[in-house]
């Protein structure tokens, strides 16, 4: 899926896939559990419980993200890890 299919807004394509509890509304939550279910019909993997819910950035030296900064993650199946920045391709 493409990045301008993520399109906010009322009836806008997160909407109608992350809507969750059906109220017109996405919160963050609600976005972190569409990535761990993931939706096979229209291409999205589901990442299960490796999904970060909280990352440290603690350690990063520089103001900016490199590809090669590891940042800590707690995970929505409750482990610690270290990893890249991009976290779905550890």
């Amino acid at each position: 899926m493409s990045p301008a299919q993520w399109t906010p807004g009322p009836g806008g394509t997160v909407v109608k896939l992350c809507d969750l509890n059906g109220d017109g509304n996405v919160s963050w939550y609600e976005i972190k559990m569409r990535t761990v279910k993931g939706r096979s019909a229209i291409g999205l993997k589901a990442y299960g419980t490796r999904v970060p819910f909280l990352r440290c950035y603690w350690h990063v030296t520089r103001p900016y993200l490199d590809t090669d900064d590891k940042i800590i993650s707690v995970t929505y199946g409750g482990d610690a890890t270290t990893g890249s920045t991009m976290w779905h391709q550890d």
